[in-house]
């Protein structure tokens, strides 16, 4: 018998409840512009710097102990959520996204140092360069995000949820439910420097 449930975990910093309200007023305007797009629920949104995928629950110490580490010397970090963007890319958007400004070289050096002192807990480094950011929705279709996106598109810089601060990270376990994402915590990580 194997005792070792998988758990779907991903590390990530979580996003203040008046910022999510904004961003629910966002998603209300683009709404009626963009077809195709399955929104993020605001509740649900976060900001990931580590998704791992199904991992063991024995492998939560040596995660924690890396996350630990970096987390007890970082500073709090200030963020800006602004504009609008796309994955991969404008031509074939499958992803509608929120930039992060503000402070954001103190997250690329957290995460790099996460993602490279991780690989002695046995995780490969992610090469796809780290891009903070917030999920809005994503394409219902193969054919991705079409009618609309242009034109919002040209107007992104007119989109702000807010300034707020980040001051630890959390990590999350998800479970998979037919009306979405249901998310727990199992561990928080203050930062501290």
């Amino acid at each position: 018998m194997d005792h070792e449930k998988q758990i779907r975990t991903f590390l990530a910093a979580e996003i203040p409840f008046g910022v999510k309200n904004a961003i629910r007023s966002i998603q209300e305007q683009l709404d009626h512009r963009i077809q195709g797009i399955r929104w993020t629920k605001p509740e649900g949104m976060h900001l990931t710097l580590k998704f791992f995928g199904n991992i063991s629950e024995s492998d939560i110490p040596c995660i924690s102990g890396v996350v630990e580490k970096e987390t007890s010397v970082t500073t709090p970090v200030t963020l800006i959520a602004r504009s609008i963007g796309t994955f991969p890319g404008p031509s074939r958007p499958r992803v509608l996204w929120m930039g992060l400004e503000g402070e954001t070289d103190g997250l690329y050096k957290l995460n790099e140092a996460i993602e490279s002192n991780l690989e002695q807990c046995g995780f490969k480094k992610d090469l796809r360069s780290f891009n903070p950011h917030l999920t809005l929705g994503r394409a219902k279709a193969q054919r991705g995000i079409y009618t609309g996106i242009r034109e919002v598109m040209v107007e992104k810089e007119r989109y702000n949820a807010g300034q707020f601060k980040i001051t630890g990270l959390t990590l999350f376990r998800s479970d998979l439910k037919s009306d979405g994402p249901l998310y727990r915590k199992l561990a928080y990580y203050e930062f501290n420097g």
